[in-house]
């Protein structure tokens, strides 16, 4: 039998460092624990490091990337304000292998940031492109992006990533299986080389592990896919598996 003294509190949203905003729309919503791979990744990413998430769909991933994103884009417009000769510029890239998980995505920037001045968009192919460029052209903090639509914008100079401070690959593996592998590194080509990446991935294969390398702040000491052992990383870089304890509802995805 545990002690009070034994027992270990469970975590709450509020433990992770999320600002007041941030907090007060999950708990409208009635999110109070976040799941493992949400307390793993929010803190590290608020402190600007490299993380790569070992998570498949339904463990709360978009969260735990988009919660903390929000709040450090915000923290910036925070401290541009009252500064109007700068220009609103893209900051955070997501990209995703399908229009739809990229919808799911916006969905979850614009939902989450409901309290805050952030501002975002989606493009992604077979929808109309000057539908998706005005919103562009007023200027956003965040987009979200499939690979192929991502480059024809780029291509007609409409966009840049000069500005990019974090890069999000999310589900890199399916991106790996649709091919979209050679478009994203010359998207990350494009960004600037002192940016944060984040990835995540249901699984590590080859190709996805000398990405990792080549553009993380990141060292594998282990191959993947094995059962998940500690890594060792740079400072800047973490590494994050699924736990095999289910968390508890509700789950904030």
């Amino acid at each position: 039998m545990l002690t009070p003294s034994q027992t270990k509190p469970q975590t709450v949203f509020a433990d992770l460092g999320l600002s007041s905003p941030i907090l007060k729309k999950l708990e409208r919503q009635g999110y109070e624990h976040p799941t493992p791979i949400q307390a793993g990744a929010i803190p590290l990413i608020l402190a600007g490091k490299d993380v790569v998430g070992l998570a498949q769909t339904g463990t709360g991933k978009t969260a735990a990337f988009t919660l903390p994103l929000l709040q450090r884009v915000q923290e910036a417009l925070d401290r541009d304000s009252g500064h109007e000769n700068i220009k609103r510029a893209i900051r955070v890239l997501i990209l995703t292998p399908t229009r739809e998980l990229a919808a799911q995505i916006d969905k979850a920037v614009r939902n989450y940031g409901e309290n805050l001045t952030t501002r975002s968009a989606c493009v992604v192919g077979g929808v109309n492109m000057k539908r998706q460029i005005k919103p562009l052209k007023q200027g956003v903090d965040l987009l979200v992006a499939t690979p192929g639509r991502l480059e024809d914008l780029l291509g007609q100079k409409i966009i840049t990533l000069d500005w990019i401070e974090t890069v999000v690959l999310d589900e890199a593996d399916q991106m790996l299986d649709i091919g979209f592998m050679p478009a994203i590194k010359r998207i990350l080509a494009l960004t600037p080389k002192a940016r944060q990446t984040l990835l995540f991935s249901a699984t590590m294969p080859r190709q996805i592990r000398e990405l990792a390398n080549k553009y993380m702040k990141a060292r594998w000491k282990s191959p993947f896919p094995r059962p998940p052992k500690p890594l060792t990383m740079s400072p800047k870089a973490s590494c994050l598996s699924p736990s095999l304890t289910r968390p508890r509802r509700p789950l904030l995805c």
